[in-house]
């Protein structure tokens, strides 16, 4: 089937990363592998490794997600380690593919010397003026074992503890550890978004990458993530050599964010500076659109607890455990 496909990369202490797509999810990343444990949960089209927009603040103002169960994959592209799809969003609520708003992206398994690094570059084209947009760029859920999150702190890590439900609010990037297996998935954006988040819920983990705007005008908008893979403390001095790489992390001065008061990983030593703060607001409203400052934005967030998103076609942009 068009859209199915394996990639893998360079071997990283003795085996490659893995990655499978499937045109059923419309190309999105549906398996990614190393020593043989799995990274991702594709149990839904709302899960994956994949991209979302929304135009607004509620559910109802979705453009969709790549892994949509009505998603049109209009063009798709692997050889050795890259994988390159061009998509037309579903939109969860049964309305079709969106009419005015396409996803591309570029996946790369071994990027810039890292073998345990990929590269997540991902383009959203819209051709229609909007009020307002927010895309998670990418976001991925994991595996419930996954259930340690950290923010990356200029080289140090900080706990968050772990939410209850969705979601934890970071400003900076993000470690997520499996404990029990030692092995762990980083997430640092080339450009600052205006919020990292993770969330634990139903038995699955969960990221996000997003970035916020008011008026979007019809135009094409691009974001490049790097996702890092391997033993917790491997994945950790990779961050490191990340962050330098990218230039990113050095002079931020915004406090990281999370869904409860936060406490300082003093093992680690963390810094006064990067004390976290409790974000609030309201079920299906998000911070952002009301003008929140950008260490407090958060992701629209909503889902009615214990439903499918298979059943509903939701987003993984609009999926967490909130009660409505």
């Amino acid at each position: 089937m068009i859209g199915d496909a394996y990639i893998s990369g360079p071997a990283y202490m003795g085996s490659p990363a893995i990655i499978q797509t499937l045109g059923q999810f419309a190309g999105a990343i549906v398996s990614l592998t190393w020593k043989g444990i799995e990274f991702i949960d594709h149990f839904d089209h709302g899960r994956e490794l994949q991209t979302s927009v929304h135009y607004g603040p509620i559910e109802e103002d979705e453009a969709g997600t790549q892994a949509g169960s009505q998603s049109q994959l209009l063009a798709f592209v692997h050889k050795r380690n890259v994988v390159i799809t061009r998509t037309r969003p579903a939109l969860y609520y049964g309305g079709g593919p969106s009419p005015d708003t396409t996803i591309w992206k570029r996946v790369q398994v071994g990027w810039g010397g890292f073998k345990n690094v990929i590269d997540y570059r991902t383009s959203v084209t819209v051709t229609s003026l909007h009020p307002q947009m927010a895309v998670e760029a990418p976001t991925a859920y994991m595996p419930g074992g996954f259930n340690e999150f950290f923010s990356f702190v200029h080289g140090k890590l900080r706990v968050i503890p772990a939410p209850h439900l969705c979601c934890s609010y970071s400003a900076f990037p993000l470690i997520i550890m499996n404990p029990t297996q030692r092995v762990a998935m980083g997430v640092v954006a080339a450009k600052r978004p205006t919020i990292y988040s993770v969330g634990l819920f139903n038995g699955v983990s969960k990221w996000g990458v997003t970035y916020m705007r008011g008026r979007t005008p019809p135009g094409v908008y691009s974001y490049d993530t790097k996702i890092v893979i391997g033993r917790f403390s491997f994945v950790e001095a990779t961050m490191h050599r990340l962050e330098l790489k990218l230039g990113v992390g050095v002079g931020t001065r915004s406090a990281a964010v999370t869904g409860r008061a936060g406490q300082p990983a003093a093992r680690h030593g963390a810094s006064a500076a990067t004390r976290s703060a409790t974000v609030t607001g309201r079920v299906g409203k998000s911070a952002a659109w009301s003008g929140a400052s950008a260490a407090t934005r958060s992701a629209t967030v909503t889902v009615r607890a214990g439903q499918s998103a298979a059943s509903r076609g939701t987003s993984a942009a609009s999926r967490s455990a909130h009660h409505r």
